[in-house]
């Protein structure tokens, strides 16, 4: 990585950082939760988890001490359960040659030369996770080879030349889980990204930004779109852009790429999406529906073999993807070990280098960090054993109240605070401008007055429109969400929010009915919401009844929705000049 914020020079440097496996989910992902360990520009993270490998056996014969929750001293040991860095890193925890090798996974030592892989039988187990090689020896010689492996190893530890092979409690091959960021997003979504627009003319790449641009986000935890960069800078994508197109080209790419290309959105659309779930509640009912993982994998890996059957036998990150089920098991949800966030720290690295005076560059770093390690410490309640008074000592409510008071210091720290949000709580509507008093609306004003049980209120009674309310899922959702809820008669109903109203402590949504077909669109293999019977019913619901929402996009295709509308483009939030085209949406017959 680059240590100079200032220079354009490239100077590499080694970084380990580490952070607290047992955090939830959410707080891991924020940089306050990523703790420096070790960097230098000489030696490799090999030589470095050497010190550090040291420091961790140490708690294991000699605990470390704190003051818990209650008061009470209790004791902790440190332990290594996972090593998420990039694939290349991986391979060197593992002792392991790399992606370039002819035996080019770390995890199952699959592989061979390049005439073996490109037979039927070499090419074939490129698709599958094989059982470690060392298992399979073991296995095969007997119980009691593992025993003189074993043996061997502790009488001649100082041989074994990699830390990671020693420390107890962690498998490099096993414990090294595919990354999310590289292997899936920069890996597999940007393959077929490639193999798409490389193609197009001018033509189809304007058609293309106007139809992504089109794309309704409302229920995906994406960025906003920005369908124009995104296909000036199609080389040259980042990420978080990868997330987008993998999540949402399926619905404006037909007609643009070839049929296996569609099919191999369609299948990497399938996989991205059991990937962001956040927690899994019932391990032992994920471990028996596993299979769904399985054949998303194994979906996206036929297809490709049939646009670029080389990719298998050249790329790694493919073969990878055949040992994501197990990970999961291991660790949880991918997202979890996730290394954006590493990804995101390194800018804190660089700032910490500006200050120094490149003398001992690694030195400085590790010292300026180490007290912003002592700082958050601090500031979070933290207790140190003070020998002096012979007792555990603790910042004053002062000092561990101000960052709570202090919103810059979070940012500075990267705390992100946690909106709560609490079921059924609304937003009214924001006054216009030149507006001092907030309108109210009678209930026969509004889309309620079409709905099957108009009757419940007055038509007379009068309420407030709402910009938002919270659902059951804490989901924040809007006039024109699509949600799920419990109905009247406690039946499940679908559709799409017209109004959201609020009176005294009342709040009701009208919901335009929608039901959801029993099988799958043939096409694009997802739910499909139709009218009952081809006719618009409108509902209103108790606020509370809200379940969840969800995204649901226009079947364009079908309906034949073409880029004829014209606006004015927006400029910083001013309309300007230019005029932008948009697809205008034909109503369909449901």
């Amino acid at each position: 990585m680059r240590t100079h914020l200032r220079s354009k020079s490239w100077n590499k440097h080694w970084n380990t950082y580490m952070t607290h496996r047992n955090l939830p989910r959410k707080l891991l992902q924020q940089e306050f939760h990523v703790h420096f360990v070790s960097t230098s520009p000489n030696a490799r993270i090999s030589e470095q988890y050497q010190a550090f490998k040291t420091v961790i056996e140490s708690t294991h014969t000699d605990p470390v001490p704190v003051e818990d929750e209650s008061g009470n001293t209790t004791c902790f040991c440190l332990y290594m359960n996972g090593g998420p860095s990039d694939n290349p890193m991986q391979s060197e925890v593992s002792g392991h040659i790399g992606g370039k090798g002819n035996r080019f996974c770390r995890k199952c030592n699959i592989g061979g030369m390049q005439k073996e892989k490109a037979t039927n039988e070499g090419f074939h187990v490129l698709f599958e996770a094989r059982e470690p090689q060392l298992e399979k020896q073991v296995k095969l010689m007997g119980i009691k080879d593992e025993e003189e492996l074993i043996q061997w190893t502790v009488d001649h530890r100082d041989k074994i030349y990699s830390a990671f092979l020693t420390i107890d409690g962690f498998d490099p091959t096993k414990d090294t889980p595919v990354k999310i960021l590289h292997t899936i997003l920069l890996g597999v979504v940007k393959y077929i990204w490639h193999y798409s627009h490389t193609p197009w003319t001018p033509e189809q790449k304007k058609l293309y930004s106007v139809q992504l641009q089109s794309t309704n986000t409302d229920g995906l935890s994406i960025h906003a779109i920005h369908a124009n960069y995104i296909m000036q800078y199609a080389g040259s994508l980042i990420s978080r852009q990868f997330k987008t197109l993998s999540q949402t080209n399926i619905f404006h790419v037909r007609g643009l790429v070839t049929d296996h290309q569609f099919m191999a959105w369609k299948a990497v659309g399938e996989l991205v999406a059991l990937f962001w779930v956040p927690e899994i509640k019932n391990i032992d009912e994920y471990k028996s529906s596993k299979r769904d993982l399985k054949v998303a994998v194994a979906n996206v890996l036929d297809v490709f073999s049939l646009i670029d059957p080389s990719k298998m036998i050249t790329k790694i990150k493919l073969h990878l993807l055949a040992h994501i089920d197990d990970d999961a098991i291991e660790f949880g949800p991918l997202v979890g070990v996730a290394t954006e966030i590493f990804e995101l720290f390194n800018a804190i690295f660089r700032y910490c280098s500006i200050l120094s005076n490149h003398l001992a560059l690694s030195h400085d770093i590790a010292l300026q960090l180490g007290d912003q390690e002592g700082l958050k410490y601090r500031l979070t309640g933290g207790c140190w054993f003070c020998c002096a008074e012979e007792g555990w000592r603790r910042a004053g409510p002062g000092i561990r109240h101000f960052m709570a008071n202090h919103p810059v210091l979070q940012r500075l720290l990267g705390w992100s605070e946690q909106k709560l949000l609490k079921q059924g709580e609304v937003k009214l509507e924001a006054l216009k401008s030149g507006e001092k008093k907030r309108p109210v609306f009678s209930l026969k004003s509004t889309t309620a007055s079409k709905a099957v049980n108009y009757g419940l209120h007055s038509p007379e009674s009068t309420w407030n429109r709402c910009s938002s309310v919270v659902g059951e899922q804490l989901d924040e959702c809007f006039s024109g969400s699509w949600i799920f809820a419990q109905s009247a008669t406690n039946t499940n109903s679908s559709g799409g929010i017209t109004d959201i109203l609020t009176s005294k402590n009342t709040v009701i949504v009208v919901l335009e009915v929608f039901q959801v077909l029993s099988v799958r669109d043939n096409l694009y293999g997802m739910p499909v919401l139709v009218r009952r019977d081809g006719e618009t019913s409108f509902t209103i619901l108790p606020a509370k009844n809200i379940k969840f929402k969800v995204n649901v996009q226009h079947d364009c295709c079908t309906a034949g929705c073409e880029a004829t509308g014209e606006r004015l483009q927006m400029q910083e939030r001013v309309k300007s000049g230019k005029t932008e085209s948009f697809i205008v949406h034909q109503p369909l017959d449901c």
